[in-house]
């Protein structure tokens, strides 16, 4: 996954790109726009015109029918121009909005396909600034583009008009190009730069706030004595983007200032020459207002062109990093084959490791700040699972037990399909893994981990996210099974209470009870759970896995456990050491024989009768 190419976009590279996710619609409408513009462009060089035939031949001919229809002309142009101007506006909103929600609707789903390594490098922040700052920036290339096609006929009829007018006059308007020309060549690299470090420096502050404003984040600065750091690291920030939005604005404005000082000399030497050929004679009163009108005209376009041309520089740098976005490899480099697209499998629910190896993929991030995306490389880090092999048949409850960091929950994540094994293979339903298309993984295998996840919405929405069509009752059953319904129903809400970002709400064993509750809920076949019982007792633990196993005849259970207590009951215990099985069996056959599980029960059977006794050396 790569950053690479992110703000490198040339206006033209933008703008396909951009054309690309337009819809089919709103392409004929940013046709339509161009139209409009066209429109506009004729019809803003009649009233010039108008003027002129009004000085130079009406008013000397006193003919009060010649006044009244160039009065009439004047208005049916400006009602034609209000009509335009209208139709305009209308078409360029729902271009830009079309061309917005087609980029949000593109980043969700791109989001949705990401590998779940994506996520732990990244920072939550810096992708919302993506999705609300960039695709806002974004949306202004169309916007400019329009605007750009209408400024181009405007300036072309006008100069067209000048130089039937007077061509000796005209070439003074355009005496002054060359220099518009050359500070359009200095400011925009700069300008671009600057929007840029702008956009970037407010992905840094999005992903600062993000972190700090929600419960979890509150909670620790008020604990942790340092909200003074805090605000500090927060105005640097904060002044970072002050800083690149005040430098890209004084270059703007600063080029801005040189169209506005050219173009008000060209109309001034337009006005010096066509004054001295009226007063010699050479050129009527009219004829020189129509020419000092159009000269200013004239340089209208050439402004307009100037702010669209930084518009468009912002743009395309906000398009390169979304497309960056877009391009992020959806497979990790070195991690087998690619996902296939086998739709069925078998319907035997059998879950199988068949001498996997493991380790997580390098990861090298973007920048400090995690603005710039993480490159997923094909790197090595320490292997995690050495040659591992297990095999679960319908119905059965298989353990996984070790200390801390022996490689419990990543063969939890293997087999909910968040990782693909480096060597070896992942069955699942009798079908290797990677023939299987995640939506199907997604519905048949649950993985409840130790810190459960909620969302910011109600409690029966959270335990219906996997089945939203589940009824009162079963929601009710489910939260009984977790033990969770008395709890519930002691609230003034009861089901419609909120539980808050995260779940901040409630404790952490009211969590993993609704997770779990959730688990019940589901038609998965095989459910993992990864410490998800750590906060109940072993009663409650029992009670649950009975439940899951019950709820769906055939279902394999998966427990990772830390507490041995948890596991007595399981058909088969894996133990686990330094990513391999060094032991399995039931549960009396592991204890009798002595060995790595048996010190390791034994340990906890003394802390838990008496917490201050310390722990035994590990077992050798």
């Amino acid at each position: 996954m790569t950053a690479s190419g992110e703000g490198s976009f040339t206006q033209y590279q933008a703008f396909r790109f951009a054309w690309s996710v337009l819809s089919t619609t709103d392409r004929w409408r940013f046709v339509g726009k161009q139209l409009s513009g066209v429109a506009l462009g004729l019809l803003g060089a009649v009233p010039p015109l108008l003027v002129r035939m009004l000085l130079d031949s009406v008013l000397p001919g006193r003919d009060f029918r010649d006044l009244a229809l160039v009065v009439g002309l004047g208005a049916l142009v400006y009602l034609l121009l209000a009509v335009a101007g209208v139709a305009d506006q209308w078409l360029q909103s729902r271009i830009t909005e079309g061309l917005g929600l087609a980029l949000r609707e593109r980043f969700f789903a791109k989001t949705l396909r990401l590998p779940f390594a994506f996520f732990v490098h990244s920072r939550s922040g810096s992708l919302a600034s993506r999705l609300t700052v960039d695709i806002r920036t974004a949306q202004r290339i169309l916007q400019s583009s329009g605007s750009a096609g209408a400024s181009v006929i405007g300036f072309a009829v006008t100069l067209g008009i000048m130089l039937w007018l007077s061509p000796v006059i005209s070439l003074v308007v355009l005496a002054v190009m060359p220099f518009v020309v050359l500070a359009d060549r200095w400011f925009a690299p700069r300008i671009a730069e600057q929007s840029r470090r702008q956009l970037g420096a407010n992905a840094q502050l999005t992903s600062f706030v993000v972190e700090r404003l929600n419960a979890g984040g509150a909670l620790f600065i008020r604990t942790s004595g340092e909200p003074a750091r805090e605000a500090a690291a927060f105005g640097r920030r904060s002044h970072a983007v002050w800083r690149y939005g005040i430098r890209a604005a004084v270059l703007s404005r600063a080029y801005y200032g040189i169209l506005a000082i050219s173009s008000g000399l060209g109309i001034l030497a337009v006005l010096y020459l066509g004054g001295r050929q009226a007063i010699q004679g050479q050129l009527q009163l009219g004829t020189l207002v129509a020419l000092a009108q159009y000269a200013g005209q004239s340089y209208q376009p050439v402004t307009r062109l100037a702010r669209t041309r930084m518009q468009i520089l912002g743009s395309a740098v906000a398009l390169g990093r979304l497309k960056a976005y877009f391009e992020t490899p959806e497979t990790v480099p070195g991690a087998g084959p690619a996902p296939g697209t086998r739709e069925r499998a078998d319907e035997r629910a059998v879950v199988e490791l068949d001498r996997v190896w493991f380790r997580y993929p390098e990861v090298r991030p973007g920048d400090g700040d995690g603005d710039l995306l993480p490159v997923i490389t094909g790197g090595c880090t320490p292997w995690i699972l050495r040659d591992v092999s297990l095999r679960a048949r319908p119905g059965d409850r298989i353990a996984i037990v070790g200390e801390s960091g022996a490689g419990k929950t990543s063969i939890g994540y293997l087999l909910a399909g968040l990782f693909r094994p480096i060597g070896g293979t992942v069955r699942l339903f009798g079908a290797d893994l990677a023939d299987l298309p995640p939506v199907l993984v997604r519905g048949r295998v649950g993985l409840v981990s130790q810190e459960a996840f909620l969302f910011s919405g109600s409690i029966v929405d959270n335990i219906r996210h996997g089945r939203p069509d589940a009824s009162a009752d079963e929601v009710a059953r489910a939260c009984a099974a977790a033990g969770i319904d008395e709890t519930i129903a002691e609230l003034p809400q009861g089901y419609r209470t909120i539980v808050g970002e995260r779940g901040f709400r409630l404790s952490g064993g009211q969590k993993q009870r609704i997770s779990l509750a959730r688990a019940l809920l589901c038609g998965a076949d095989v459910v993992v759970l990864d410490e998800a019982t750590s906060h109940l007792d072993a009663v409650m633990d029992e009670r649950i896995q009975r439940d899951l196993l019950a709820a769906k005849p055939g279902r394999v259970l998966v427990v990772v456990a830390h507490r041995l207590s948890t596991v007595m009951k399981a058909d088969e215990i894996l133990v686990l050491r330094d990513g391999r099985f060094v032991e399995r069996g039931r549960h009396d056959e592991l204890t009798a024989r002595d060995g790595y599980y048996a010190a390791l029960f034994r340990t906890q059977r003394r802390i838990d009768a008496d917490p201050l006794v310390p722990r035994e050396r590990k077992p050798a």
